[in-house]
């Protein structure tokens, strides 16, 4: 493998800055989407979508970022409702709209620190969206939202990055290369041998995690994004590795990797997060997951100088959403009931029907619903204010005995007695 296929992601700051300020940007929309339908405001939503971006960016400890927003950056957000002929109607403030919603931040001139005097250019995100709300009335005489909301291109990848180089070159070049005596003595022998997988991080970025190629070896994995080229990881730059499965067969597997500081520059900016961590994904029955039991866990574990994997019974909490979507589409795909529209549209938006259940409700009228009465009408199950009720007793008594017994007349005896209690 070229050597510059192992420094390609080494520190640029302009690469750096316009990821970061995505990065940021994706946030702060979903942010004011989340605001607009907790107040049907579009100036709230707004307001809060440039705080979240300015302080999300103002977080970073990065120079080039902090330089950037302190130097009063032009941002523009628009929130706009869009019929089915693909009209653009205004939203009114406070005034609930059933329509769907298209909502987009935009970062306007972004200057290189590279070339200084000159403009790298604009930065521009958007989703669209349905919402749900029901007003509801509390027991106090106040009035609340009750919102619910379903971001219709979510499943859409969020970030695409590609190389400068031919990929189908690069393909074909790793894999001369996988024969190479200099990587197998550094890396040890192939156990897994390009299978796909699902790579994220901890970032709303990365949302959906991408598919990838993986390539595990005893001391080492070398991951090939299709987009960008290859991730190295050799066994002395993971920190430590952590393994979920929840202890069952139909569900995804998680091999969280955290590398040390040192990798840093060798990793995409987009992957790049907090908590140092590279997320692989494995779906049951997959060739990937077969090949992961098989060999490449039985050989890290009997090998002492193979990457340390911990078992934890419990996923990481920054894993959860890649986690969930990815079981999610695979129970959807596996399962025989996928035959309408609906039901194939819920593969790729999990939270499909919660949102068309709080819609059903929400949409047939907007008249405050008692506090008390929300939960059932949205079919939630209510656990306030509910008071135990003492478990039932009953003392059953069996009575028995050879014929001539006189059991049927001891019987009638102690249920006379009974009834004479009860009264």
């Amino acid at each position: 493998m070229r050597e510059s296929k192992v420094t390609e992601y080494n520190e640029c700051s302009d690469i750096r800055l316009l990821t970061t300020v995505y990065g940021s940007m994706i946030d702060a929309l979903l942010t004011g989407i989340q605001a607009y339908c907790n107040t049907l405001s579009a100036r709230k939503a707004e307001l809060v979508a440039r705080e979240t971006l300015t302080e999300g960016c103002s977080q970073i400890k990065d120079d080039v970022v902090i330089q950037y927003i302190k130097s009063g950056p032009k941002i523009e957000f628009t929130l706009q409702a869009v019929d089915s002929n693909g009209s653009v109607t205004k939203l009114e403030e406070g005034d609930r709209s059933l329509l769907m919603k298209c909502a987009s931040i935009t970062l306007f001139d972004i200057p290189s620190y590279e070339k200084p005097g000159t403009i790298l250019g604009s930065l521009v995100f958007s989703e669209s969206f349905m919402d749900s709300e029901i007003k509801v009335k509390m027991r106090e005489g106040s009035t609340s939202i009750n919102s619910s909301y379903l971001l219709l291109t979510d499943h859409i990848q969020r970030f695409h990055s590609w190389t400068h180089s031919k990929i189908k070159d690069d393909r074909e070049l790793f894999e001369s290369k996988l024969e190479d005596k200099t990587l197998h003595e550094h890396f040890g022998d192939l156990l897994l041998s390009g299978d796909p997988v699902n790579i994220g991080c901890a970032s709303t970025l990365c949302m959906p995690p991408e598919e990838a190629s993986l390539y595990a070896y005893e001391n080492g994995l070398i991951i090939v994004c299709p987009q960008y080229g290859a991730i190295v990881l050799h066994g002395n730059h993971i920190r430590s590795a952590r393994f979920y499965d929840g202890d069952s067969s139909n569900t995804v597997a998680v091999l969280v990797i955290e590398y040390h500081s040192t990798f840093v520059p060798f990793i995409p900016n987009h992957l790049r997060n907090e908590y140092g961590q590279i997320v692989l994904l494995f779906t049951p029955k997959s060739k990937a997951y077969k090949h992961l039991y098989s060999d490449v866990l039985y050989k890290w574990r009997e090998d002492e100088d193979s990457p340390k994997v911990r078992r934890v019974d419990v996923l990481p909490e920054n894993c959860h959403l890649m986690h969930n979507l990815i079981q999610h589409k695979y129970m959807s795909s596996s399962s025989k009931k996928i035959q309408t529209s609906l039901q194939k549209a819920s593969v790729l938006l999990p939270h499909l029907y919660r949102f068309i259940d709080h819609f059903s409700a929400s949409s047939v009228g907007w008249y405050p619903i008692p506090e008390c009465d929300i939960n059932k009408i949205l079919k939630y199950k209510d656990d306030t204010d509910v008071v135990p009720e003492p478990e039932a007793e009953i003392i059953v008594t069996i009575i028995s005995g050879v014929p001539g017994s006189y059991q049927d007349q001891m019987c009638d005896v102690l249920s006379n007695l009974s009834k004479e209690q009860n009264r």
